[in-house]
Order: C-alpha cells, then structure tokens, then sequence
C-alpha cells in the first residue's frame, strides 16, 4: 500500500540528508502500535474486578490499610514465595498497577518501571503481553 507522509521542511531535509529509512521506519512504529494495541485489546477482554488488601503510607508515619477494587486483568506475577507475590494488573483505564508481596500499591506505573519491581524474567514477560520493546540496562556502577 501506498502512503504519503508529511514532514516539515526541515525534517524531511535532515531526514535525507542522514539517509534515514523512513518507510522501514514507519512500518517499524506502525507494527509496535499494533502490537501493542491488540495487546490491550486482549487484556480488556479479559478484565475483571480484583479485590486487593492494600496499603499507602499516611502523614504520621504509619500507614492507611484499605480494600482496592481493580477493574483490570492481571498480567504478570513474580513470586515471592512464602511473602506472596508482586502482581501487575492493567486496569480497564489501561493503566498499569502493581500490588507488592507488602501490600503497597503502585498506580500508574510507567511499562519501563516495571523493572524496578520485578525480576528480570517476569518484567520481560510483562513488557511482551503488553505489546511492548522491554529494556534493560546493564553497565551501571551498582
């Protein structure tokens, strides 16, 4: 199929001029949004209410126990053995959550956070049920 793409002047002059591969760019983007498209497609499909026993930390340095009630479906688990597990949910807002062996819930997490919550292989799991490249750095000082 043909397309036609507008770029400002000066965009498509760099482009050119750096030889970039615009269409095997585009179809690049175009098949990662339809990935992860279908992916949330698929996860709404499959959503349902979940009832959490959560924790938040209050102003006295304790902490506010409460009842979650998601709309979503879970979508990556990391066992912790006898603490439980660290879950990750996408809810129906297609948002992501993550509920920890600890109680704690994380709202909103941006995809590439996972991986401060997960191990490795879970997160990469996770990042592929949502459609999603997973990135992982390596290299750090610790």
């Amino acid at each position: 199929m043909d397309v036609t793409v507008y770029l400002p002047d000066e965009t498509g002059k760099w482009a050119k001029e750096h030889e970039l591969p615009l269409s095997r760019m585009l179809r690049d983007a175009v098949d990662a949004e339809r990935r992860r498209r279908e992916a949330l497609d698929k996860t709404k499909g499959e959503a349902e209410t979940h009832e959490l026993a959560a924790r938040e930390a209050n102003d006295y340095g304790g902490f506010d126990e409460f009842t979650a009630r998601l709309h979503g479906t879970l979508i990556g688990r990391q066992s912790r053995g006898i603490h439980g597990s660290v879950d990750v949910y996408q809810g129906e807002d297609g948002k992501l959550y993550v509920h920890d062996y600890d109680g704690q819930l994380h709202r909103d997490v941006d995809p590439q956070d996972l991986s401060d919550h997960l191990d490795e292989s879970t997160y990469l799991r996770t990042m592929r049920t949502l459609g999603k490249e997973p990135v992982i750095d390596i290299g750090l000082p610790e």
